[in-house]
């Protein structure tokens, strides 16, 4: 049904075998486990994109949503929730986990300059600083973990993608 005057458009829901598909579809791409978030805990793209590592406990499997990105005027910063509701803990499966820690190693991999052919390397020595995104912009020659991604080029590479897996009209 189309949402009647004063109300909001909540967008399409997807059954969990055209979740499956879509997230399948954007497996071995930049925007996989950015949709893979997205498909398993319902957040906004500006909320995930403004997950930083230290909103993530892994021993509780909890991702803590405190803030979003916020777009003005061709600057990208961060902002508070649109409500107090907005600020919450998502208890996340162990599949998701697993992927954002695999996630987490290449990271701490990256920045400490190992290659991902090399192995076993204990990296529960590293850390990354505080401020770092977990889904940043990697964009330069030396990569600064606290740049977020452009919000739009994300939402353009996702409906590009999801058209061509045969989803109409789905928006992030």
């Amino acid at each position: 049904n189309a949402p009647k005057a004063g109300e909001a458009d909540h967008g399409i829901a997807l059954d969990e075998a055209q979740l499956k598909k879509l997230i399948d579809g954007f497996r071995g791409l930049a925007l996989f486990l950015i949709v893979a978030v997205a498909a398993r805990t319902g957040m906004r793209r500006n909320e995930i994109l403004a997950l930083r590592w230290s909103d993530f406990d892994i021993p509780a499997k909890v991702l803590h949503v405190r803030r979003a990105i916020e777009e003005t005027k061709g600057h990208v910063g961060f902002k508070p929730p649109k409500t107090k509701r907005g600020i919450r803990d998502i208890v996340i499966h162990d599949d998701l986990v697993e992927l954002l820690c695999a996630e987490r190693d290449k990271f701490l991999r990256l920045k400490a300059g190992i290659t991902q052919d090399v192995s076993p390397v204990d990296l529960s020595l590293l850390k990354l600083p505080e401020d770092a995104l977990i889904f940043p912009s990697l964009s330069g020659a030396r990569p600064d973990f606290s740049n977020p991604r452009d919000p739009r080029a994300v939402s353009k590479g996702f409906v590009k993608r999801a058209t061509k897996l045969g989803f109409k009209k789905l928006r992030f």
